[in-house]
């Protein structure tokens, strides 16, 4: 959300209502930290909305500047009717920015990405879930063979819509990929 009257290029966001950022430009100017519980200013999150918009999950991301800012692993859930954060357990996955989230038949898969090196993330990785809290996190492909993985997204199976179907992903040589099993095989 903008704060109306600021001008000279200064832009302010909130989040969950408190302002976080504070930026002029490409340079940040100033985070807040207030002390309740709640995810610090970030960007390149990964975010997913439950199915029944009850919650909101946001995941990886960057702390601070994309030059010298912090990579991180952390997972935070969002309930929307008691608008309370909260920090999930830490993840098996590795820190990340720009992963790609896809919803397919109760699990969440966490696509893609740039790590720590600023290079791709070339793995897939699943979580079954429960009332939109990631369970058992479980990597279902490593080193793949796409490159930097630009779109991401779950086709079901046209004869049943409840069970099977294909995760599809286009990377950034314009290449269309297809995984029948959450990315163990392309």
């Amino acid at each position: 959300k903008l704060w109306p009257g600021l001008n000279h290029g200064l832009l302010a966001m909130r989040l969950a209502g408190e302002s976080v950022e504070l930026w002029s430009g490409q340079r940040l100017i100033m985070i807040s930290r207030n002390d309740e519980h709640r995810p610090l200013a970030r960007f390149g999150a990964t975010v997913a909305m439950a199915p029944d918009c009850s919650a909101v999950l946001v995941m990886g991301g960057i702390e601070g500047h994309i030059i010298g800012g912090v990579c991180l692993k952390e997972i935070w859930r969002f309930d929307v009717d008691e608008k309370i954060w909260n920090l999930l357990e830490t993840p098996s996955w590795s820190p990340r920015r720009g992963a790609i989230p896809v919803v397919c038949e109760g699990r969440l898969l966490l696509v893609g990405g740039t790590g720590l090196d600023a290079h791709p993330v070339r793995e897939v990785w699943a979580a079954d879930m429960q009332r939109w809290y990631p369970m058992n996190w479980q990597s279902t492909s490593t080193n793949a063979p796409w490159e930097d993985a630009i779109c991401a997204l779950w086709v079901c199976n046209s004869q049943n819509n409840h069970y099977g179907g294909s995760l599809l992903l286009f990377d950034a040589t314009s290449t269309l990929w297809s995984s029948k099993d959450e990315g163990r095989t392309w």
